[in-house]
């Protein structure tokens, strides 16, 4: 099953429940970054230095970024080159009573890509429950699109209430 939803609600407790399967939601990316936090600067550095080891973030040349100063110099977005882009995404799976978290084998980092027009594409590949689901956004100046995309049809299955 695949569907698409746009929103102006930003707090996944206002989103249409998770159904399962291959779902995009749209959401204004002003209400998603205030949702997500990180209002200063200073924050939003904070939170970099933290998950810019543990995540691949690439620049629009492909090249690797370690330090939050090269993210700010690509694109207006860092705060969406951090794991907290993740949270909502993880809270609306919650409320459908579906636990993501870390696949314990292998190397799955959260993997950005700043575009050359400072857009950004974030994807993370989870647990969860007992099949495995690349969750991702693609941020551009007006809104966010939210993906959830169970891998070779491994993901639970939520049926539309």
């Amino acid at each position: 099953m695949s569907y698409i939803h746009a929103t102006r609600l930003c707090a996944p407790e206002h989103w249409p429940p998770y159904c399962g399967g291959n779902v995009e939601l749209i959401v204004p990316r002003r209400c998603y970054e205030r949702y997500i936090g990180m209002r200063g600067a200073s924050e939003m550095k904070r939170q970099l230095d933290v998950d810019l080891p543990r995540s691949d973030v690439r620049g629009p040349n492909g090249a690797r970024l370690v330090h939050a100063e090269d993210v700010a110099r690509h694109t207006p977005y860092g705060r969406f080159c951090t794991q907290a882009v993740c949270a909502p995404i993880l809270e609306w799976l919650m409320s459908a009573g579906l636990h993501a978290r870390e696949i314990p084998t292998g190397y799955h980092p959260l993997k950005v890509h700043i575009l050359p027009c400072g857009s950004v594409t974030v994807s993370k590949r989870l647990l969860v429950g007992m099949g495995i689901v690349d969750i991702g956004a693609f941020v551009t100046p007006g809104v966010v699109i939210l993906s959830s995309n169970p891998i070779d049809g491994s993901a639970p299955r939520r049926h539309r209430p």
